[in-house]
């Protein structure tokens, strides 16, 4: 024992044991006996009870025939004793009811409160404290009369959840490195964005405990992927063993968790065989199918439906869910009116609403951009890598080109940033070094850094637009899904979206990446603005414009996620970007139903821009309000990207003053920060240096004078001045060329 302490404390030992581990030591007994895991379902009878059946694993020499088995719940009592069988020589189980009106319901963060309860469960001699929540969940598909396609949303306690939320990825490369304290910082960033679903990846790991306790805690559900991703597996006998072992134990593991909303067989492998992502598989497709049916079919499903029936599993993700089944498991994924969606296009212009799919659920989507320059210093401290153009370091750190399937008649590569890399018939795939395709898509909204500043500044504008392209994209493609709830298109069935897992939530290093929060944990723009895009209530404003049928319109539609319907009223005002006070106004009252998304109304651009205003000179803010004129949500548009507004001049945002700090009900600390401006100021982006926490709203468009948002933290010992010394400002239009009119403007 000595000998092994000595050993566990070594150094080398530390870096290689990836999780915690814990030694049982017990005397030589006659009889030993260990409750190693407590499995649980929680279904909701007819006659109002929760029923809660126990499965006990056992281990332990010469266990008897049978044990002695007590349950207490917490603030209940104790709710079952009784003398039950072990079985298999190592489980027992046990059923019990619970007066539906003793406990309360766990909910989805948004929906309601978070109840949890322990159950003690002991057997024999040794016990174990497991947390239950009691909520029925489901995943519905059904038909949808009149058209072709199935449904595919989540029920909670009855009541259908729109998804909102990302996907996790390892929270570092080295698991050993992840503490309790960032696991929690990290879910609850997901909380404070509004989001109630975090799709775990499969090409990653199954997480720790300490996750999946916090989704309970925090309401976040759980997408859980089983480990296997973008790839051909082998199925002979020693593979499956193995699986089936690993399988079982994270089922066992993690399935009393009310969180865990699904089980998912893989990411992406139906779609990799469906799609021939690898062409040598044209000479042995049959062999690879009926690989894929022996592994997630023939093997995983039957332990998973075993483990935990009452939760779904989808073979794959994405998938086209039973009609994939349908189809002996192989089927077309990526048909948007079937099961799950992946969306990803790197030549569109994704700040087009129309450029995204109507799909009924989008569980990967996503945009690249650079963290911060704070967070690029943890990376090198020379200065010379962090300059604009990029470094060799910069671009060291891409490891993702952007592949594309693009027509040769719709875009030829005649850029210097696309090369052909092979040519079909009349497509072709182009190959765009990973930061290259950010710069482009940069270039193609704003004019760039401004040239007056230093290689370094350049730097940390260029991470500063490349986050304003990530968090318009995101918010686009969000709003647009969010729209899609309530609209089912007759013609083609598209439509009735019920989810948006945005890809990714967290980052593993500091690089370019999908993430919306950086290594260290902080906010980029994407994750200030999903907190927006993910309200429970949303308004959105979006241009529809097409040449045939000629259309150039602008729509405004309400969003709400609550279950009452209630009174608004709707206010779009255009302003001109010299001036806080709006050029035209409208106000109409509204209806706004419950549970569902809504037009309120529509309005050609010829009507509403007149007189003073253009797209290229004006933006619109669209606001809504209960009917005691409470702002319940607003939001704004550009009709043109922010290269061509004619009328942008700087704003001088500054900050004039910071009160604080109050303590937030969950223990952190909130400032208050007021900020101001002389003219209307779009991205407006605040840091605060080495104080570790993030802004209530950040990357903001400031259409009024003053604006106060808060900075929350988990410091206590930041006061209200040393917070004023460390904030600083990036202003957009200080950071960036404006628009100089020429003649070929």
């Amino acid at each position: 024992m000595d000998d092994f302490v000595k050993m566990r404390n070594a150094k080398g030992m530390q870096q290689k044991l990836p999780r915690r581990v814990n030694l049982l030591v017990h005397r030589t007994v006659a009889f030993f006996l260990l409750l190693r895991y407590v499995r649980l379902y929680v279904r909701l009878f007819p006659d109002n009870a929760w029923n809660v059946t126990l499965v006990l694993y056992l281990e332990g020499n010469e266990l008897p025939s049978e044990i002695l088995v007590k349950v207490d719940l917490e603030n209940v009592g104790q709710i079952y004793i009784g003398t039950e069988p072990i079985i298999n020589g190592s489980v027992t189980m046990t059923s019990i009811n619970v007066d539906e009106n003793a406990v309360s319901r766990w909910w989805p963060n948004g929906l309601g409160r978070q109840a949890l309860y322990y159950l003690k469960v002991k057997a024999g001699g040794s016990s174990k404290d497991v947390r239950v929540g009691f909520r029925t969940i489901e995943l519905v598909q059904n038909t949808i009369a009149g058209v072709t396609g199935l449904t595919f949303f989540f029920r909670v306690n009855g009541w259908p959840i729109y998804a909102k939320g990302s996907n996790l990825i390892p929270l570092d490369v080295l698991p050993e490195r992840v503490t309790r304290e960032k696991i929690r910082s990290l879910m609850l960033a997901a909380k404070d964005a509004n989001m109630n679903m975090l799709r775990v990846w499969g090409g990653g790991i199954y997480e720790q405990d300490e996750l999946y306790d916090a989704a309970d805690e925090l309401g976040i559900l759980i997408w859980q992927d089983l480990m296997f991703a973008c790839a051909l597996y082998p199925t002979n006998k020693e593979f499956l063993d193995t699986v089936s072992e690993e399988v079982r134990q994270n089922i066992r593991r993690l399935q009393h968790h009310p969180s865990i909303a699904l089980w998912a067989g893989n990411n992406e492998n139906e779609e990799a065989i469906a799609s021939f992502w690898w062409p040598e598989m044209a000479f042995n497709l049959k062999r690879y199918k009926d690989d894929y049916r022996t592994l997630y079919v023939h093997s995983i499903k039957p332990i998973v439906e075993e483990l935990d029936p009452w939760r779904s599993y989808l073979v794959s993700s994405p998938t086209n869910g039973i009609e994939s089944e349908r189809n002996n498991y192989i089927s077309s994924p990526g048909n948007t009116l079937y099961g799950d969606v992946h969306f990803y296009n790197n030549i569109m212009d994704s700040w087009k609403p129309d450029n995204f799919p109507t799909a009924r659920f989008v569980s990967e989507f996503g945009f690249q951009s650079f963290p911060s320059l704070r967070t690029w210093k943890q990376a090198t401290d020379d200065p010379n890598d962090l300059i604009f153009p990029l470094s060799e370091l910069a671009n060291h750190r891409q490891h993702h080109n952007v592949v594309d399937k693009i027509s040769l008649h719709a875009l030829a590569p005649t850029s210097p940033l696309l090369t052909v890399q092979s040519y079909v018939t009349d497509w072709t795939v182009l190959v765009i070094p990973g930061n290259s395709n950010i710069e482009r898509k940069i270039f193609a909204k704003f004019i760039g850094p401004k040239k007056s500043l230093s290689a370094q500044e350049q730097f940390r504008v260029f991470c500063y637009l490349s986050q304003i392209h990530q968090a318009m994209s995101v918010k686009t493609a969000v709003e647009k899904f969010r729209r899609d709830r309530s609209q089912l298109k007759k013609q083609s069935g598209e439509g009735n979206n019920m989810g948006a897992l945005y890809w990714q939530l967290n980052d593993i290093w500091q690089a370019p990446t999908w993430a919306s929060t950086e290594y260290d944990g902080t906010w980029k723009m994407l994750h200030n603005y999903a907190k927006n895009f993910f309200e429970p209530l949303l308004i959105t404003a979006h241009q529809e414009k097409t040449f045939w049928p000629v259309k150039n319109r602008i729509s405004v539609w309400m969003i709400s996620d609550l279950e009452t319907a209630m009174p608004v009223n709707v206010t779009l005002a255009l302003y001109n970007f010299d001036s806080f006070s709006p050029v035209k106004t409208l106000s109409m009252q509204k209806d706004l139903c419950s549970d569902c998304s809504m037009e309120a109304v529509t309005i050609r651009v010829e009507d509403l821009f007149t007189g003073q205003c253009s797209p290229s000179t004006c933006f619109l803010v669209v606001s809504m309000w209960n009917t005691n004129y409470d702002l319940l949500s607003d939001n704004w548009l550009l009709l043109e990207p922010p290269k061509k507004i004619t009328t942008m001049v700087e704003s001088n945002v500054r900050i004039k003053s910071v009160q604080g700090a109050n303590k937030t009900t969950d223990g952190r600390y909130a400032f208050d920060v007021e900020v101001q401006g002389d003219v209307p100021a779009p991205f407006t982006w605040l840091e605060a240096g080495d104080i570790a926490g993030h802004f209530s709203d950040n990357g903001f468009f400031l259409f009024e004078s003053n604006k106060v948002v808060q900075f929350i933290t988990t410091r206590s010992d930041v006061t209200a001045s040393q917070l004023a010394e460390k904030i600083s400002i990036i202003q957009y239009s200080r950071a960036v060329d404006l628009f100089k009119p020429t003649s070929n403007n």
